[in-house]
């Protein structure tokens, strides 16, 4: 039997002996975390005990792990319902199937439940303890300051479809792939998936109906510069914190409302505090997906190209489905939710000049080759005019 496993596999295989791997995360984080140096991750397991680890694992799960050359664990902040999850798990299955089981990768779910929710996931991908990961853009805002903050530009994204067009475009295509490798991901333009167009979840007696509203709400947002000045420009008084906080802020007060899309009401339960459903519509939200360069180099030319060709029908299934869902959601919010729907009139915001000019920073701030496709967003619908977006009909 072949033992070129992913070289942490002695780490995690306990743990899918059990059943449980995402029960490591929901029980307060990974716990070899800080058990030796940040970059010295590699297994020095022989291959004859990673031999009998990889027997102990009992049924079918054992017989999968033991056919598999390589052995990985793919990262989301999602739940295990969550159309993101099941796509990315069916897009596995496929990977699988086309290598004869023998790259065998396991979605591992909530990174929201790490001590430093999506941007630990993000250290743990670069570090290599874990293989890849699925985490929203304005997490990787920060780390790649030139690319993803084009995902953040507040009131300019028209819809998901030109989200779509944006991460269809070949020049955004390059410039993320190009800006991961500083930091040992690779990251895979054609996996950006689907969250949908950002709203507000507020109590009654706070909330959102008009521009004037904004004024001093204290918004949860996640750890993102870029809309942090942003909504700064608004009067908005933004209060950045991991989303595993953000329930207990709204229950205690600490802030008026939170922002996200509509399929993160029931992922975090944020119906069972907050009773309004605000479309602000504010932002489109998109899944950035990126897998650790020693496991993509580690891999055949064969297997990576049958991931990247699969790629193409994860994010076709997965757009469709994520925007199934978040217009379901809307829609059942009253009954389903118990949340009264509000259509705000927020259409003042694109004129109030501090905003723009501070948006207009950002773009600045872009890669030179972004900035471009940065303003035709916020001018226009790129979807309307771009003949690589595909955006027709999904």
């Amino acid at each position: 039997m072949a033992v070129a496993k992913s070289p942490w596999l002695w780490l995690l295989a306990g743990v899918v002996a059990g059943g449980g791997a995402a029960a490591v995360i929901s029980q307060g984080g990974w716990p070899w975390a800080n058990q030796e140096p940040i970059g010295d991750f590699r297994s020095r397991l022989s291959p004859e005990n990673t031999a009998t680890l990889l027997r102990a694992i009992g049924g079918e799960r054992g017989i999968e792990v033991r056919r598999a050359t390589f052995i990985g664990y793919h990262l989301t902040n999602q739940g295990d319902d969550d159309p993101t999850t099941i796509e990315l798990r069916q897009f596995w299955r496929r990977v699988e199937a086309r290598t004869n089981g023998q790259l065998n990768m396991t979605v591992l779910t909530r990174d929201a439940d790490l001590a430093g929710a999506d941007n630990e996931g993000i250290l743990l991908a670069a570090v290599g303890r874990v293989d890849a990961i699925t985490a929203n853009a304005p997490a990787f805002a920060n780390v790649i300051p030139k690319v993803a903050p084009i995902m953040t530009l507040l009131f300019a994204f028209d819809s998901s479809r030109e989200g779509l067009a944006l991460v269809s475009h070949p020049v955004f295509q390059r410039a993320l792939e190009e800006s991961g490798q500083p930091f040992n991901l690779r990251f895979l333009p054609g996996a950006t998936l689907d969250s949908g167009m950002r709203v507000t979840t507020t109590k009654a007696n706070r909330t959102i109906t008009k521009t004037s509203d904004l004024n001093g709400f204290r918004l949860r947002i996640p750890p993102s510069t870029q809309m942090l000045d942003q909504f700064k420009s608004l009067n908005v008084k933004p209060r950045i914190m991991p989303v595993n906080a953000l329930l207990k802020a709204l229950r205690d007060g600490t802030v008026d409302g939170q922002e996200n899309p509509p399929s993160f009401i029931t992922s975090f339960n944020i119906n069972k505090v907050d009773d309004r459903l605000v479309l602000t519509n504010h932002l489109w939200s998109g899944f950035l997906t990126a897998i650790n360069s020693a496991t993509w180099n580690d891999w055949p030319k064969e297997w990576q190209q049958i991931v990247l060709n699969e790629a193409a029908t994860l994010q076709a299934r997965q757009w469709a489905e994520q925007e199934k869902l978040n217009n379901s959601l809307i829609e059942q919010a009253p009954q389903r939710l118990g949340m009264a729907v509000i259509r705000p009139d927020l259409s003042a915001v694109n004129q109030n000049p501090r905003f723009r000019a501070v948006r207009e920073r950002i773009v600045q701030q872009l890669d030179a080759r972004l900035q471009p496709i940065a303003r035709q967003v916020i001018n226009g619908d790129l979807s309307a005019r771009s003949p690589n977006s595909n955006a027709n009909g999904r």
